[in-house]
């Protein structure tokens, strides 16, 4: 069972964050590998629809026992999130945005 870390407990955004390196982890995906899932349309960028579709769908994913799913978000953490890693404020979050908060968010678990 994951704990949240003290830095997640202060921060929600964080804890969005773990939960999503916690998925990717689960099912072996690169930031990549990732990226693209989330980008249906392979237009490089995720709009906060096929974003929140992804996070869903994710959401959904048994988790290993049947336990609570590895992914609990609500809409409003969803858009929390989306406006959070849209850094440029474009609308968009592209690859490199996408990795600056994951990678951060990978790093501290190490």
């Amino acid at each position: 069972m994951r704990v949240p870390s003290q830095r997640a407990e202060e921060n929600p955004l964080s804890e969005l964050l773990e939960q999503l390196c916690g998925v990717f982890f689960t099912h072996r995906w690169s930031l990549k590998r990732a990226f693209e899932y989330f980008d249906t349309n392979g237009d490089g960028v995720l709009s906060p629809e096929e974003f929140t579709h992804a996070v869903e769908a994710l959401g959904s994913l048994d988790s290993s026992g049947g336990a609570k799913p590895l992914l609990d978000m609500s809409k409003q953490q969803i858009e929390r999130l989306v406006s959070a890693l849209d850094k440029d404020g474009d609308g968009y979050i592209d690859y490199d945005e996408f990795l600056l908060a994951l990678e951060a968010t990978d790093s501290h678990e190490l």
